[in-house]
């Protein structure tokens, strides 16, 4: 699995990367956050194989809690494109776009 850095983000007081890769099924965009120790911090994206997604979109995560997600819109690398989708019990998840390709 290939990682682009996306760039640094201050999330809930800590200092994360966020990185795009693919997803190995279908290569849609993944995005992932790393510590400053390279540990997996979290999935930023899940992927809806069913679900219609354009360029640089990708459906948020249900793991990624709210205070996350404030700070992850406001680091200016991602925007809400205001659409939601669904995926079996995951209802009504965001899609957002990544700003820098």
């Amino acid at each position: 699995m290939e990682l682009t850095k996306i760039g640094d983000i201050q999330v809930a007081g800590e200092i994360l990367t966020a990185y795009r890769t693919e997803y190995e099924s279908n290569g849609r965009l993944a995005v992932i956050l790393r510590d400053a120790d390279e540990i997996p911090y979290a999935a930023v994206s899940v992927n809806f194989v069913d679900q219609p997604m354009g360029e640089n979109e990708f459906a948020v995560h249900h793991d990624i809690r709210s205070v996350v997600a404030m700070d992850l819109l406001a680091c200016g690398l991602f925007e809400d494109t205001g659409r939601k989708v669904s995926c079996g019990f995951l209802r009504d998840r965001p899609v957002w776009r990544l700003k820098t390709a």
